[in-house]
């Protein structure tokens, strides 16, 4: 079963009184707006520190993302670094996509839609963009434009369904490892299969920057462009020698990150972890706060992240079988 939200059949074709993308200084006031009201918020204010005793987004750490203040953390933690390699990704895309009639993205394991605001950002004026996002959980936290081409499934990946013809990007933001083995499969599946109707395709990966995730995250892209390799596409002659690499991103210098980190969210943040330690039953009864879970509060705003991705650009002839000619 799945839901999907259109925010808007909108497709940006240039800059139109319409359509305002706010300055990068508007979006993180929004998004910390967003993250400031779920922190503050008295039904999570006083049972969230408990939903953080075993989360710290290790790599062998479970975590539920379904819970609206892990979201909040998960966004403190990441999003302005995952912006800075986001629109890197896309600004790699897009200049390949440049002779494209749109940019048409479809982001599987999407979260909060980070990728999407990216996107936004990457583009190049007067390049029409579209973008669909999947994810099994249906984030609090997304960007906040008031128009914009952009629609959300909450789904599983392997029951997602009319994957648009004209798609040329497939992204997985960091997510290909949360796919369990049988809705992989399955996932694979529907993308050997799906009509298509375009003859350039992007395929791109955040990587998870744990050894662990990485040969398996590197070993499920493979298989992904096998997919559309056996439909007869062809791996651009300067991406063929890297398919097996993790490209580490020389950042764009977009200063995602470091407005985030000195947009003031984190000393509310502060502030309220703070509290939230001073309010914890073993704080009060013995004097000391719960291990790590106080250790990882404190220490989110300051961590700094590593950036691991991958694009790789395919190509196919117009007469290849994986095209299906219009009627």
């Amino acid at each position: 079963m799945e839901a999907t939200i259109h925010a808007s059949s909108f497709q940006l074709e240039s800059p139109a009184a319409e359509f305002r993308i706010p300055t990068v200084e508007g979006h993180l006031m929004d998004v910390t707006r967003q993250v400031r009201h779920i922190l503050t918020s008295a039904q999570n204010r006083n049972g969230c520190f408990g939903d953080l005793k075993n989360v710290g987004f290790k790599w062998n750490r479970p975590v539920s993302y379904s819970n609206p203040f892990i979201q909040a953390y998960y966004t403190l933690k990441y999003y302005g670094d995952f912006m800075d390699e986001y629109c890197a990704v896309y600004d790699n895309i897009c200049r390949f996509l440049s002779s494209e009639p749109e940019v048409s993205v479809l982001s599987l394991g999407c979260g909060s839609c980070v990728d999407f605001s990216a996107l936004l950002y990457a583009h190049s004026p007067g390049q029409k963009i579209s973008y669909r996002g999947v994810d099994v959980v249906n984030w609090r936290i997304r960007p906040d434009f008031e128009f914009y081409p952009y629609s959300f499934t909450q789904a599983n990946v392997a029951n997602i369904t009319d994957i648009d013809p004209f798609t040329n990007v497939i992204f997985f933001p960091r997510s290909i490892s949360d796919f369990d083995a049988k809705s992989f499969d399955a996932l694979l599946r529907i993308l050997g299969s799906f009509q298509m109707h375009t003859a350039k395709l992007a395929l791109a990966i955040g990587y998870t920057s744990h050894a662990s995730f990485l040969e398996r995250d590197a070993a499920r892209f493979s298989r992904v462009l096998n997919c559309f390799v056996r439909r007869g596409f062809h791996i651009h002659p300067d991406d063929y020698a890297r398919v097996r690499q993790y490209r580490t991103c020389e950042s764009l210098k977009t200063g995602w990150g470091e407005q985030w980190r000195k947009s003031g969210v984190f000393e509310e943040f502060a502030h309220i972890c703070e509290e939230l330690i001073a309010n914890c039953p073993n704080q009060k009864a013995n004097n000391e706060c719960c291990g790590n879970a106080c250790h990882d509060l404190r220490a989110a705003a300051s961590l700094v992240h590593d950036t691991k991705w991958q694009v790789i650009r395919l190509s196919c002839d117009l007469h290849c079988p994986a095209i299906v000619p219009l009627a």
